[in-house]
């Protein structure tokens, strides 16, 4: 499975709007997905926006009447909220601020791995991969193939360490090829803040701003089988060698149902601490949050969540 050239960046990026056009990748296997609300699934695609839109996403402040003052148990050290069918922003709080993500990194490196041309391919499990620690799927079968779909389930779904790690050795076959390959597109996408040394997370070094992620959480949403993905509260995937795991979404919200959800990911790291990305739909209304090192991400989001949908009100 041979990396593109730069992975075909010109063909597939857009320009600062930051969305991916992913050119025929395949439907996921369906398996068996218990997914968020029917309300909450539909999202339009980035790149059907006007170009004067995608210029200004996530940049431009929303209209005073929309913009948010969110009370949070503990305020985050950083992070913002978007109005997904505008681009506009409605609260932001040292959104440019470089910090550490996390897992938060793995939202690059999945939109790394669609931009291969088939998603039904399969990857062998590594040593490596197999005794990944922290944050993993667990049970994955050392010389076992795994479908690439498979796995970024479990990379995106419960923010499997084994999962990153066997796609990166599947698609860039070996380590720095495949962050280089992250990097790139990051620089593609004119992501001011981003800077990878893994397609993991656990590092420090791994670093981003709220305002970047959102860029990256905005590209994610806007591929069908990414999107799939994160929205997804439990599946099964197969572990090789007739084995199978069970992953419950590690995002507190898809958890306690938080009204219209739609995904997208946590993070979680000492020097990180808790990070979480978050997207809504309620009737016609689509918010994008991130907040960066809460100690209670899944109440914080909420409320800022919260506060954005009330503000749309008027």
């Amino acid at each position: 499975m041979r990396l593109r050239t730069l992975l075909g960046l010109g063909a597939v990026l857009a320009t600062l709007g930051g969305c991916i056009a992913v050119f025929g990748a395949e439907a996921l296997d369906p398996g068996t997905n218990h997914t968020a609300s029917a309300a909450a699934q539909e999202l339009p695609t980035v790149l059907a926006a006007p170009a004067a839109v995608r210029v200004t996403w996530g940049i431009t402040k929303a209209p005073v009447r929309h913009r948010v003052h969110p009370r949070f148990p503990i305020t985050p050290k950083a992070g913002i909220l978007i109005d997904l069918n505008t681009g506009e922003v409605m609260w932001a709080s040292r959104a440019d601020q470089r910090r550490p993500i996390a897992s938060l990194t793995k939202l690059m490196t999945a939109l790394v791995v669609v931009q291969r041309p088939r998603l039904d391919h399969t990857v062998t499990i590594s040593s490596n991969a197999s005794k990944m620690s922290g944050s993993v799927v667990g049970g994955f079968g050392i010389g076992s193939q795994v479908k690439v779909s498979d796995l970024l389930k479990g990379m995106l779904i419960v923010s499997g360490n084994d999962a990153a790690t066997a796609l990166a050795e599947g698609v860039g076959h070996r380590k720095g090829r495949f962050v280089g390959a992250m990097n790139r597109t990051a620089a593609a996408m004119h992501l001011k803040c981003t800077h990878y040394v893994s397609p993991v997370g656990l590092a420090e070094a791994d670093r981003s701003c709220a305002r970047d992620l959102a860029f990256q959480a905005r590209a994610v949403l806007a591929d069908k089988d990414l999107r799939a993905i994160v929205r997804t509260v439990w599946t099964r995937i197969p572990t090789g060698y007739g084995r199978t795991k069970g992953l419950y979404n590690r995002n507190p919200l898809m958890r306690t149902h938080y009204v219209g959800i739609t995904g997208i990911k946590t993070g979680h790291t000492d020097a990180a601490g808790q990070c979480l990305i978050a997207s809504a739909k309620r009737g016609n209304r689509r918010l994008l949050g991130v907040i960066l090192a809460a100690d209670e991400n899944g109440r914080a989001m909420a409320s800022l969540l919260d506060a954005g949908f009330a503000a749309l009100k008027h």
